[in-house]
């Protein structure tokens, strides 16, 4: 059984792969392609005991330019005429499936390295010579397949600018938003099905067609808003209101395709300003009308405007000039772009993957992209770049080993706030730990879900939140610190009080005490001196005993002084009395016998009896008595 195949090619890929050369590799191709099957008028007449033939002329071939190709499919389809399949990929051989018995037969030493599967009313096989790496996202090389020119706003060549579904995005970005909040391996999953089964019109491709949201007509709506002066200050996604006017109304109808309604207001609005002249850009690139985009971008003054605008209008006429196929005029326009608002990355991916089509194959490198990769917008860009299909495979396992290496930066970071966590368990509420254990918790399933765009955000919140529970541990060790230093002072005033005290040997136990709260002070400082954030629960256990132990003393002290100042009252009170009561006794026994050899009319006037002396005693007790407790 024999069939006639013809040779389709995809230009936009062949261009890709060899610049200025594509001629002579049609040629080349041809020529081994002949080597194998015989010339059936523009096409080849195919029979399966040809297949070992036409693997050697394809390996051959591919051998050939292997520098070129890379990890990329050959760019021509081999199929049959006038019966194409939902998509004729690259490098790959159709055959109607009638041929599906033959083809078994004729498979010979090739049958485990022959790949053949149903696709419509043809059978795909793919040869070794076209055997692709396993990757997560298995149609990137369907990206260059089209009649279309690469759209303008997505970059694919399966529709015209006009029709691109990225125009449709009420929100720029909203897409690209699920797409950054979705795991690489789901996301390929979803892309792969869609795609194969040509469901171009799935909500789930948005984002592959809006993921470049800033070339859409609604971004004008934050370029001109008041709060935004740099890229930096947006995210994707993020709804803007618009202004009101004919430019904001006219860029709903582009939204809505009422491309000459919207044109009619734009052309009957006052003044020509750069909202107007970039609104007008968007209307000429959705006719097609390339050169009127050229003369609107002239008209611009830029002079006064934000660096977001300024970027803008450079991103969008270097766009343009990638469109037209002139790669320098673009590199070097993203590159201005660039340089006019720096937060504005996405124009350094732009400039870098421009280059890739006309660069050589030693420019063309992965190595060049690796650097811009951090970056999480990038990141899922790379991801979904057709031009990395020259080295598909060692993009992803990069990708891939960036995100582990970004987990494993997020999960160092939540393991330190844990720690922190942990060693503040005992000085923290229960409410207060409940509500850090469910954000730490949170942290770690997002870290494990394996969004790269949640991991920076994951680990910079695990950082924040151990640099707060950090810097809750540190002012607790101030608080400790604080408190040490007022244990001290209580702690010497207690020390110099019992060392004046006359009554030691009475009161055995104060001394003690007073020397383990020393010796405890002395081993709270030395833990303070090393790590105390892992000492907390010793450390307040120490320091609860010590302002216990303290608190006790100060009330022995008390106790003491009162024993004491009662001493000093009774030891007044003894000396006191008992001088006054000698005085008073030499004063009644002596002086009545000076007085009567002397002033004997004396004794007649004062009395000296016993009674007197016992009430003068009596009074003396209580003189002595409030003399004695005056003194404090």
């Amino acid at each position: 059984m024999r069939v006639h195949l013809r040779l389709y090619w995809h230009p936009h890929l062949l261009r890709y792969l060899f610049p200025g050369r594509e001629l002579d590799f049609r040629t080349l191709a041809e020529r081994y392609l002949l080597r194998a099957l015989p010339r059936a008028g523009e096409g080849f007449l195919f029979d399966p005991t040809r297949l070992s033939d036409l693997e050697k002329g394809l390996s051959e071939l591919r051998k050939l330019f292997e520098s070129s190709l890379g990890e990329a499919p050959l760019p021509f389809t081999l199929a049959p005429e006038g019966s194409p399949g939902p998509w004729l990929r690259p490098g790959l051989l159709y055959l109607p499936r009638e041929m599906e018995p033959a083809l078994r037969e004729a498979r010979g030493g090739l049958d485990s390295l022959i790949k053949a599967t149903r696709a419509g009313r043809l059978l795909e096989v793919t040869l070794p010579a076209a055997t692709r790496p396993q990757t997560l996202l298995e149609v990137r090389d369907l990206f260059w397949v089209g009649e279309s020119r690469p759209c303008f706003y997505c970059g694919l060549p399966w529709h015209a600018s006009a029709r691109c579904p990225a125009l449709k995005e009420t929100v720029p970005g909203g897409g690209l938003r699920g797409y950054l909040s979705a795991p690489l391996h789901e996301l390929a999953k979803t892309l792969n099905q869609k795609i194969l089964s040509r469901e171009l019109s799935a909500p789930e491709l948005q984002g592959l067609y809006g993921r470049f949201f800033y070339f859409l007509p609604l971004f004008l709506r934050p370029v001109f808003h008041k709060n935004f002066h740099q890229f930096s200050q947006l995210t994707p996604g993020q709804e803007v209101p618009g202004r009101g006017g004919p430019v904001q109304i006219a860029l709903e109808l582009l939204a809505h395709q009422e491309i000459d309604e919207a044109e009619r207001r734009l052309l009957a609005a006052e003044g020509a300003g750069p909202e107007v002249l970039l609104a007008l850009v968007q209307v000429a690139l959705l006719k097609g009308e390339y050169d009127r985009a050229l003369y609107h971008f002239e008209e611009l003054d830029l002079e006064e405007a934000s660096p977001l605008l300024r970027a803008t209008a450079l991103l969008w006429r270097a766009r343009l000039s990638e469109t037209q196929g002139d790669y320098a005029s673009a590199e070097r326009l993203y590159g201005e772009a660039q340089r006019a608002d720096p937060s504005f990355f996405p124009a350094a991916f732009h400039r870098l993957r421009v280059s890739f089509f006309y660069g050589t194959p030693e420019t063309r490198t992965l190595e060049r992209l690796k650097p811009l990769l951090a970056q999480p917008l990038i990141f899922l860009y790379a991801f979904l770049e057709p031009t990395a299909i020259l080295w598909e495979k060692a993009l992803e396992k990069t990708l891939l080993q960036l995100l582990e290496d970004k987990q494993a930066e997020a999960l160092a970071r939540l393991r330190e706030a844990e720690d922190h966590l942990h060693a503040l368990k005992t000085i923290l509420s229960e409410e207060e730990r409940n509500s850090l254990e469910e954000t730490l918790r949170t942290l770690r399933e997002t870290i494990y879900s394996g969004v790269y765009a949640e991991l920076e955000r994951t680990a910079l919140k695990a950082a924040e939140l151990a640099l707060e529970l950090q810097g809750y541990a540190y002012r607790k060790i101030r608080e400790l610190k604080d408190r040490l230093s007022e244990f001290y002072h209580r702690y010497w005033h207690l020390k110099r009080y019992w060392s004046r005290y006359p009554y030691r040997t009475e009161a055995p136990g104060f001394g003690k005490k007073l020397r383990e709260v020393g010796e405890r002070l002395t081993r709270i400082e030395h833990r303070l001196d090393r790590d105390p954030a892992k000492e907390f629960k010793p450390l307040l256990e120490e320091t609860a005993q010590v302002a216990a132990d303290l608190e006790a003393l100060e009330k022995e002290k008390e106790r003491l002084e009162a024993f004491w100042l009662f001493r000093r009252q009774l030891a007044f009170f003894l000396k006191f009395f008992l001088l006054g009561e000698t005085l008073l006794f030499l004063f009644f026994f002596s002086l009545p016998d000076f007085l009567s050899s002397v002033f004997p009319e004396a004794l007649v006037r004062y009395s000296f009896s016993l009674s007197t002396f016992l009430w003068l005693s009596v009074g003396l007790f209580f003189l002595s008595l409030l003399a004695a407790l005056s003194r404090r």
